[in-house]
This record gives structure tokens, C-alpha cells and sequence, in this order.
């Protein structure tokens, strides 16, 4: 029970109509998608009592939608609503189009289904992609963390303010990762065409990572890490120092900073 007397309970919301989209919009709360083990579809989600706090649950034009609403935020001055969980158990493993917008809670979605497209945004809450994707995978969040892993799209991007993005075993033809502050760590990463990474002050970490063309600029993040193949290294740092292989075979290998320092081998 919160302060004065606001009750929250959780609702368990049975879907029996087909859906190939999924689209989830609340505000607060954090947002789960699961595997269902019994095959039913349901959601559950956190509600108040008096109807102040509230999710519909719809399926429209081939899509479920799930949404938070709530009074107006004045009606409820200090009082606590909490975070809790929205959690959806979907039957299926594939679907089209995911779409999940959240304000301060994170979100997951667990291993076992494949999207053909998916965009995961949050203001200050983490992303976590675990999940296939066919075509196109986004993830962005303003101060959250970011994590993708073990997925094979044809594009891919990553973005975040403040909050760090780790990217591991993904296969992909063109692979964009934009940060301000926020380090970016990639592990197994390999995109066949262009791998593009920018930060402004985050350092960018690589661990047995690739591309047809390889880009990496910072201003005073530092780059280190290593590349599967030879490449065509160019680096180039104002103040801070570099070393690269001495190697001008395959694609080009791009790196700059301003402060940082560069140190990047090629994975023996």
C-alpha cells in the first residue's frame, strides 16, 4: 500500500484475438516481453484501485496494443505510484513489427522470438535486446543503458546520451552506435559493409569485431580494442597517443579522436 491509502494491484489480461504486431506505450512503468510456456497470450500490468492508474489492452489492424493512462498530474501531488512490471507472455516465436516507447521504466525483451523490425526507445530507462531481428533493429535511451546481443538484422542502431551501450555477437550488413558520454563496448560484433561508431567523451571498446569499412570517432574518448582482419588503418589523435598495425590491406579502418588515446591490434 502506498501513502494514503493508494492501492496498487495487478491485473492479468487474457488475449485470444491474432496479432503479428506488437506495440507497448506506458510511461512508468518497466516493460517485460516473455516467452508464455502455456501457450495463451496475456499481459499483466499494474492498476490502481480507483482507476487513477490504468492499462487498455487491444488488438486492432493485426496489432496488440498495450497503453498506460492516468489522470492529470496535478490530481496526484506526492503521491507514490511505484514502477512495477508490465509483463507480456506472447505464444508465438515470430512477429512483425515490435515497437516499445517507455519514459522512466526499462525494458527486456527475453530470448526466444524473431521480429522482422523492432524500435526500443526509453528516456531514462535501460534497453535490453535479446531477441532475432530480420530487417531493422533500433534501440535508443536517453540515460539508460543499452544491450543487444546474439542478433543477425540487416541494419542496426544504437544510441544513447549519458547511459553505456554494449553490443555482443551480432552479424549485421551496416551497424550505427552513437553515444555523448556513455562508453560503447562491442564484443563479437562483425558488419559486412559499414561498422560506424561515434562518441563524443565516452570511450569505445572492441573485442573481435569487423567490417567492410570501419569508422570510430570521439573527441576525447579513448578507442582500443582489436579487428578479426588486416585492414587499411588510418588513426589520428590531436593530443593523445596512437598505435595501430602496420597493415594497408582490406577495408578501410577510420579512426580519430582529439584527446584520446588509440591502440588497436588485429585479433591473432
Amino acid at each position: 500500500m502506498n501513502r494514503k491509502g493508494w492501492v496498487e494491484e495487478m491485473e492479468i489480461i487474457e488475449v485470444k484475438e491474432a496479432f503479428s504486431e506488437i506495440r507497448i506505450e506506458d510511461a512508468e512503468c518497466s516493460v517485460r516481453v516473455l516467452r508464455a510456456t502455456d501457450g495463451k497470450c496475456k499481459v499483466v500490468c499494474p492498476e490502481k484501485q480507483d482507476g487513477s492508474i490504468y492499462h487498455t489492452v487491444t488488438v486492432s489492424d493485426g496489432a496488440l496494443n498495450v497503453q498506460r493512462h492516468a489522470r492529470k498530474w496535478y490530481q496526484y501531488i506526492g503521491i507514490s505510484f511505484g514502477s512495477p512490471d508490465v509483463e507480456i507472455y506472447l505464444p508465438e516465436e515470430a512477429y512483425g513489427r515490435l515497437a516499445i516507447h517507455t519514459i522512466s521504466g526499462s525494458m527486456q525483451v527475453d530470448d526466444g522470438f524473431t521480429f522482422e523490425t523492432a524500435s526500443l526507445e526509453s528516456t531514462s530507462g535501460s534497453v535490453r535486446m535479446r531477441s532475432e531481428v530480420k530487417r531493422e533493429l533500433e534501440a535508443e535511451s536517453t540515460s539508460g543503458r543499452v544491450t543487444i546481443e546474439n542478433a543477425s538484422p540487416e541494419r542496426i542502431e544504437a544510441s544513447s546520451v549519458s547511459g553505456r551501450i554494449a553490443l555482443s555477437h551480432l552479424r549485421s550488413d551496416e551497424i550505427a552506435v552513437r553515444s555523448t558520454s556513455g562508453g560503447i563496448e562491442l564484443t563479437d560484433v562483425i558488419a559486412a559493409t559499414n561498422l560506424d561508431v561515434r562518441s563524443v567523451s565516452g570511450g569505445v571498446a572492441l573485442d573481435g569485431c569487423d567490417g567492410g569499412a570501419i569508422r570510430i570517432e570521439t573527441t576525447s574518448g579513448s578507442v582500443k580494442g582489436t579487428v578479426l582482419t588486416e585492414k587499411d588503418f588510418i588513426a589520428d589523435s590531436t593530443s593523445g597517443s596512437v598505435s595501430i598495425p602496420h597493415s594497408s590491406a582490406g577495408g578501410a579502418c577510420e579512426i580519430s579522436t582529439t584527446s584520446g588515446r588509440i591502440a588497436i591490434e588485429v585479433q591473432r
